[in-house]
């Protein structure tokens, strides 16, 4: 079994490696020698100098490292090559490899306006928005603040460089305005009504159309606090309204592969709002992997053709915490304001004492593994120097 893993700077990319060389595989990774991926025991090759950058060059490298090595599985860890590879043709073999849904699909999916009007169809709640273009006679947003700013694509090519648009919840006109400025001449922007709650997932595998696996977890730590990627997440066991809404969702785009469905829950009125289509491996990986139900091996079976198993029981309640980004949320949390309905904020000191909960095998850590040991040390090794810098910062 051979795997290559794109943009292995992603957190999901290290999930994958780990999840598939356990099983056996062989699995290359395109990725910067810097990077806790790269020091992975479980890569057989890694690829960094004279992979190019520029999106036709590196779809034709990827097709050709394919062809020369026969891969049975390639893994698009990041928005960046998940596109490189929607740029070949949707009959071309590389496609069939990363086990793609059929390209409009995945369109839809990359674009939260395409995204919003596929669930406005379906007849979902969607947020409440309007889509903003650099062509367009901008206005005063017609609802009250704050509102939330979006681009419709989460990762942009600035400056020959890739870079990940942060989400925004603007509090008043001027921060509204500067969101505008730094986006707004690289993609559309899409303003929609703030909407309260948690985030919630639910993670899917199908098969030509047809629901394999699903999980179900609950984002009990969004970095920044207004609302973001989890650093701090829990696995719930499926609720049938998240879980009905995913698969209508799923099974009108003819879904095949992976892909999560992301959702803000406002428990007190039991709202239930659709948000995204992640269509891709996600972050939060590890904690379904460590619960039961191990994506990235289910991805190399349909590639290969194999029987899936039934979808797997999986552990309830279980979390687990992705130690930098974490402690970033920690930061926050200690200095926020805990009054502020925008921010999504928990008690500070219960916050801190759930740190102990690893102590007593209650909740695990993403990537940090005995039989992988290298890349859970880095991570660590990069939380206390953190902590360190920051307390000599303090006192000098």
């Amino acid at each position: 079994m051979r795997v290559l893993v794109l943009d292995g700077q992603a957190p999901a990319a290290l999930a994958v490696i780990q999840s598939l060389g356990r099983r056996g595989a062989e699995v290359d990774v395109v990725a910067d020698e810097t990077g806790r991926a790269a020091r992975s025991r479980y890569i057989s090759r890694r690829f960094h100098g004279g992979v190019p950058r520029e999106t036709a060059a590196f779809g034709r490298w990827v097709a050709d490292q394919v062809e020369q090595t026969d891969y049975d599985l390639v893994v698009p860890s990041a928005e960046h090559s998940l596109r490189v590879l929607q740029q070949l043709e949707p009959n071309h073999a590389v496609r069939s490899k990363a086990v793609l849904a059929p390209h409009e699909s995945v369109e839809i999916a990359l674009d939260k306006t395409r995204t919003r009007l596929f669930g406005e169809r379906l007849a979902l709640v969607v947020p409440e928005a309007r889509l903003i273009s650099s062509s367009s006679t901008d206005e005063e947003p017609s609802a009250r603040y704050p509102v939330v700013l979006k681009t419709t694509a989460s990762q942009l090519s600035v400056g020959g460089q890739h870079q990940y648009a942060q989400p925004l919840v603007a509090r008043s006109p001027a921060a509204r305005e500067r969101f505008l400025e730094d986006w707004l001449s690289h993609c559309d922007v899409e303003e929609q009504d703030f909407l309260p709650g948690n985030g919630w997932g639910v993670e899917c595998l199908y098969e030509h159309g047809e629901l394999r696996w699903h999980f179900v977890h609950e984002r009990l730590h969004e970095y920044p606090l207004s609302g973001g990627g989890s650093s701090y997440r829990r696995s719930v066991g499926a609720r049938p309204d998240l879980l009905e809404i995913a698969k209508a969702v799923l099974d009108g785009l003819e879904w095949h592969g992976v892909a999560m469905v992301e959702f803000r829950v406002d428990e007190p009125s039991g709202r239930v709002t659709l948000l995204e289509i992640n269509p891709r491996v996600w972050g939060s990986l590890p904690l379904a992997i460590s619960c039961g139900v191990d994506f990235p091996a289910g991805l190399l079976d349909v590639a290969l053709g194999r029987d899936l198993d039934p979808q797997p029981s999986y552990r309830h309640g279980w979390r687990m915490r992705w130690l930098t980004r974490d402690l970033e949320w920690m930061r926050s949390n200690w200095i926020a304001d805990h009054e502020d309905p925008l921010l999504l904020t928990r008690p500070r000191l219960r916050s801190v004492l759930e740190w102990m909960r690893v102590l007593g095998g209650r909740e695990g850590w993403d990537h940090v593994s005995w039989r992988d040991p290298v890349p859970g040390l880095m991570e660590v090794g990069t939380l206390f120097s953190r902590f360190w810098r920051g307390l000599a910062h303090r006192f000098s």
